[in-house]
Parts: structure tokens; sequence; C-alpha cells
């Protein structure tokens, strides 16, 4: 995990392991924003951490894949 993403808020030296179940939390329950084309992000709280959750939607409005996330 690259550092500037700051998973480390959660856990010290944090794997994807530790990252996966929030990255699903935030996408499951997390406020959805559209940036441009078909890019979209979704925004949760998660233990007093702002998480977000960068991810392209297909044509179906479905989650395609994640392209990016960070904990702020």
């Amino acid at each position: 995990m690259k550092a500037k993403h700051n998973w480390n808020k959660f856990k010290k030296d944090p794997k994807w392991s530790d990252v996966a179940p929030i990255l699903i939390k935030v996408l499951k329950d997390g406020a959805e924003t559209w940036e441009k084309n078909n890019q979209y992000i979704r925004t949760l709280t998660y233990k007093g951490e702002t998480v977000v959750v960068r991810f392209i939607k297909d044509a179906e409005g479905l989650v395609k894949y994640i392209s990016t996330a960070w904990c702020k």
C-alpha cells in the first residue's frame, strides 16, 4: 500500500486484506458523487476518518472496477 493513501490511519503497515473490507463498506454505504463520464466517487466516514473510493460504472450502472481509494 502506498503511504500517500493513508491506510496506516487504520492499521500500521496495512495489507490488502486490511483495506478490502473498508472499500466494500464504502461502496455499499457511502454517499455517491458523479465526477465525469462514467467515473464516480463514494465517500464514507469510517472509524472517524473520511474514506474515498473512485470507481468506474458499466452501462448497467454496476461497479466495473475501482480506480483508486484513499483515506483523507
